[in-house]
């Protein structure tokens, strides 16, 4: 190229006859790769343009080269639907505009359309109320309900599962709540704080499909009970945390209440008492660090309640109220069974299975799960001593953890039948419960062979790779699933 430039600036230089044929052959020489090639991509530009259309199919399936890009394939609605449900947490916030479940259905029609149909998505609606007081920044309420319209639209006549969150004004707080009580004949589930309310609010809808009621904080009103939810008569979930005196305060059908949670409630005297006397119903029940339940260590009623269909019982308490907690009840259905203690002051944990066994005994119950909270070994093996089906047992940060996992070797002694093992150990606990460990995965799979999974959590400051090289063989040889955490690194 640069003998093509000088003979441009310099004609004169092809003057001479003897030179300007051997340097029109160079040239020729040099440029005819490049020609060909350009000849080429000519005529199948030219093929292209006469007789593009009718060949697309063909040309498309034909196998392609590998500097050539691959046909474009699209995603399938479903894979589609699993992305956007992902990246939004499966709900919308009519409170954030520039959210992702917003602004995915911007990405092309197809994606547009996937979304406005994606009714999963629409029908759980969060509501941020703290995004409404921000400074300058703040959404206003016409936006809110704007987007609420719209999710509530895509939803269709589906049952809507809302959740207040944050904090705001009161007034703001009600200005919101009235509008969505629009729409209270589709709840189906709703969380809310009721330190934000001052005064009951009229749903003139009703709460038909209302099914799952999750309640926060202390209702502020005049000193009257709020009847807000009394009829809802579909109710069977209840979620109650840092209430005071909830019985009282809140009215809602009990009677109908299949599963229970308080956590951080503050009852008054004899408040439980009633409270589990109008729940006949009770299908689970979980209680965490409530206060009141027990009252001077005793508990406010004189004989246990029979609860015949209450199979799963949660409880986390200090070790002086276990006893008067379990008190309250007489529980022939219980199945499931989590205790998690707290000690108030140095003493000996030995006696916790005196209550868990009574109970036990009481109600003539047959345990298949168990999960323990610190614990002793002791108390484990009075406990399972009388649960025979126990299938499933988990053991959280026993001080003595190597003991239990000793009786646990001779499964003619301890829980014939059991299938899964969860461990969590205390820090540096490994060394003295990984001999135990073995012996156990071996007897338990070369008897009976019901052992099918181990999962154990460490804690220690060396790592856990020497574990994992002493227990991972026995997966191959006994078949039973091993899975080792360290709880340092995750």
């Amino acid at each position: 190229m640069s003998q093509i430039g000088a003979i441009q600036h310099n004609p004169g230089s092809l003057s001479s006859p003897a030179t300007q044929p051997g340097i029109l052959r160079k040239i020729r020489s040099k440029l005819k790769p490049d020609i060909d090639k350009l000849r080429c991509h000519l005529r199948q530009l030219r093929v292209s343009q006469a007789n593009g259309e009718p060949h697309k199919p063909a040309v498309s399936n034909e196998p392609r080269d590998g500097g050539e890009l691959s046909p474009i394939h699209q995603l399938p609605e479903e894979i589609i639907e699993e992305i956007m449900l992902y990246a939004t947490n499966g709900s919308v916030d009519v409170c954030l505009p520039a959210s992702d479940a917003w602004r995915m259905e911007q990405v092309c029609h197809r994606w547009e359309y996937v979304a406005r149909n994606l009714t999963a998505l629409w029908r759980t609606i969060d509501i941020s109320l703290g995004a409404l007081a921000l400074y300058k920044t703040g959404v206003p309420l016409h936006v809110v309900k704007k987007l609420l319209e719209r999710c509530v639209l895509r939803a269709g006549h589906r049952p809507l599962r809302l959740k207040l969150m944050d904090v705001c004004a009161p007034e703001t707080f009600m200005a919101v709540l009235r509008l969505v009580s629009v729409y209270s004949h589709q709840w189906e589930t709703l969380y809310v704080s009721l330190s934000m309310l001052k005064e009951p609010l009229v749903l003139e809808r009703g709460l038909g499909q209302l099914t799952a009621l999750e309640i926060t904080g202390k209702y502020r009103g005049s000193g009257t009970p709020l009847e807000m939810f009394a009829n809802a008569e579909a109710i069977h979930s209840l979620h109650l945390s840092f209430s005071p005196k909830p019985y009282i305060t809140l009215k809602v059908p009990w009677s109908n209440i299949r599963q229970l949670s308080i956590s951080r409630c503050d009852f008054s005297p004899g408040e439980f008492a009633q409270l589990v006397r109008h729940i006949p119903n009770i299908v689970s029940f979980t209680s965490k660090w409530s206060n009141g339940i027990v009252e001077s260590g005793k508990p406010s009623i004189p004989q246990p309640i029979v609860r015949p269909r209450l199979r799963r019982l949660e409880i986390e308490l200090y070790q002086h109220e276990l006893g008067p907690m379990l008190h309250y009840f007489t529980l022939p259905a219980l199945t499931h069974l989590t205790v998690s203690l707290a000690m108030a002051r140095k003493s000996s944990l030995h006696q916790m299975e005196d209550p868990v066994v009574q109970l036990i005994r009481r109600s003539y119950c047959s345990l298949t799960m168990l999960s323990v909270n610190a614990v002793d070994s002791s108390s484990i093996y009075d406990i399972l001593e009388v649960s025979p089906n126990v299938t499933e047992l988990e053991l959280d940060l026993v001080p003595d953890a190597h003991l239990i996992l000793e009786y646990l070797v001779q499964p003619d002694i301890l829980a014939p039948d059991l299938c899964v093992l969860s461990l969590s150990l205390k820090e540096d606990q490994g060394v003295r419960c990984i001999g135990p460990l073995i012996t156990l995965i071996q007897a338990r799979s070369l008897t009976s062979g019901v052992l099918k999974r181990v999962m154990i959590t460490m804690r220690e400051s060396k790592g856990v790779d020497p574990f994992k090289k002493l227990l991972y063989p026995l997966r191959e040889q006994t078949g039973v699933t091993i899975c080792i955490t360290d709880y340092l690194r995750i």
